[in-house]
């Protein structure tokens, strides 16, 4: 058996989510976004935290029936990535889990063609767990704030390939 790796368990949109919990620097009460004309429905808005302006995002869920609005019950779990720091809204944050590597099927074995930064599924309990890669997530081209007609910014503010 490989040894365990702990993820940060949280659910959002009805799923069961997991992200690895080395790139979680906090997870924050929900607080006031300033909403960004023009930008990717994923982008909830900016969060003024001490100063530093970061993005929020919500992951995208097929079908998106109803835009999402933060709640006061709702969680912002913050992320370290190359793009700086990302906010990840999410409606429970349940704890920190230990998958090891034979408990998590690859994304790419089951489903070779995804490229939405999903790593893998893990069972636990009754329920499947999604578990995503931060940088391959937060790269995404529905994940980036349109900046001008024809450019995209990734989600932490600079101009992707």
């Amino acid at each position: 058996m490989t040894p365990a790796s702990c993820y940060l368990l949280f659910m959002t949109g009805g799923r069961h989510l997991a992200l690895p919990l080395a790139s979680v620097e906090r997870v924050l009460r929900a607080a006031r976004l300033t909403p960004v004309p023009d930008g990717p429905k994923t982008l909830l808005g900016m969060l003024n935290l001490g100063g530093e302006i970061i993005p929020v995002l919500d992951l995208p869920s097929e079908p998106r029936v109803v835009e999402r609005k933060v709640h006061v019950h709702d969680r912002i779990i913050l992320l370290r990535c190359s793009h700086g720091r990302v906010g990840l809204l999410a409606e429970q944050v349940q704890g920190v889990v230990e998958f090891s590597q034979d408990q998590i099927r690859k994304a790419e074995d089951i489903l070779p063609e995804t490229g939405n930064g999903l790593f893998g599924i893990a069972a636990m309990d009754a329920c499947s767990v999604l578990i995503y890669e931060p940088e391959q997530l937060l790269s995404l081209p529905d994940l980036m704030p349109v900046d001008a007609p024809g450019k995209k910014k990734a989600a932490g503010g600079y101009e992707s390939g």
